[in-house]
C-alpha cells in the first residue's frame, strides 16, 4: 500500500508541475501578445489637414471661382484668392488646375475637367496649362495665377491668387478697341452675366519625403 501511495504521490506531483508549466507558458504567451497589441495601438499616426480660407477668412472648399463683371481698358486691377494653412503634421505640395474659363461668350473646359467628369476629351480641347498660357498671353488684358510657394510646411500659410489687369494702353490699340467693343456688346446682350468667369481647383498633397 505504501508503494502505491508513493506512485500516486509522484503522479500528482508530476501533474502539478505540468500544470504550473502550462500556466507559465500561457501567461508568457499572453504577455508577448498583449505587448504587441499595445505597441500597435500606441503608434502615432500623423494627421493630415489643410484649411482653405477666402479673403474674408471664411473656411471654404478648395474649388476657387473668380468672376469679373465688367472688363475694359484701364479697368481697376481685380484679384481673388485663397489662403491655405497646413494644420496637420505632414508637409504638403501645392498645385492648381484650371477646370473652366469663360471669356465673354467663349467657353473652355480643360482636359482635366472633362476627364474628371467622365467625358472623353478631343484633340481640340485644351489642357489646364494651355488655358493658363492663353489667358496670360492671348488677350489685351492678362489673367494671371500665382501661388506663394510650391510647398506648404506644417503650421504655415501659403497664398493662391488669380487676378486680371488691363492697362489703359496695352501697346496694341487695335486689340484694345476690338475687345473693348466685344465686352461692351456682350454686357448689353447679357447684363446678368459676368464678362469673365473662372473655376480653379487648388490641390494640396502630402509631400513624398515627409
Amino acid at each position: 500500500m505504501k508503494k502505491k501511495k508513493s506512485i500516486l504521490s509522484r503522479i500528482k506531483i508530476t501533474h502539478l508541475i505540468i500544470l504550473i508549466l502550462l500556466i507559465m507558458g500561457n501567461t508568457f504567451a499572453w504577455m508577448i501578445y498583449a505587448n504587441k497589441v499595445t505597441t500597435g495601438i500606441d503608434v502615432h499616426v500623423r494627421t493630415w489637414n489643410v484649411d482653405f480660407q477666402d479673403k474674408e477668412g471664411t473656411i471654404v472648399e478648395n474649388s476657387f471661382s473668380m468672376e469679373v463683371n465688367n472688363i475694359y481698358p484701364g479697368m481697376e486691377d481685380f484679384e481673388e484668392g485663397l489662403d491655405i494653412t497646413n494644420t496637420g503634421e505632414i508637409d504638403g505640395e501645392l498645385s492648381f488646375v484650371v477646370l473652366y474659363a469663360r471669356i465673354l461668350e467663349d467657353e473652355y473646359y480643360s482636359v482635366e475637367a472633362l476627364t474628371q467628369s467622365g467625358q472623353e476629351p478631343t484633340d481640340d480641347d485644351l489642357t489646364s496649362d494651355e488655358i493658363i498660357d492663353m489667358l496670360e498671353n492671348d488677350f489685351p488684358f492678362h489673367i494671371t495665377f500665382t501661388q506663394s510657394s510650391d510647398e506648404i510646411a506644417i503650421d504655415e500659410t501659403e497664398e493662391f491668387r488669380a487676378g486680371i489687369t488691363w492697362a489703359y494702353e496695352s501697346n496694341n490699340d487695335e486689340l484694345d478697341t476690338q475687345w473693348g467693343n466685344n465686352a461692351y456688346h456682350f454686357k448689353e446682350d447679357n447684363p446678368t452675366l459676368a464678362s469673365i468667369s473662372l473655376t480653379v481647383v487648388v490641390r494640396v498633397k502630402q509631400k513624398a519625403d515627409s
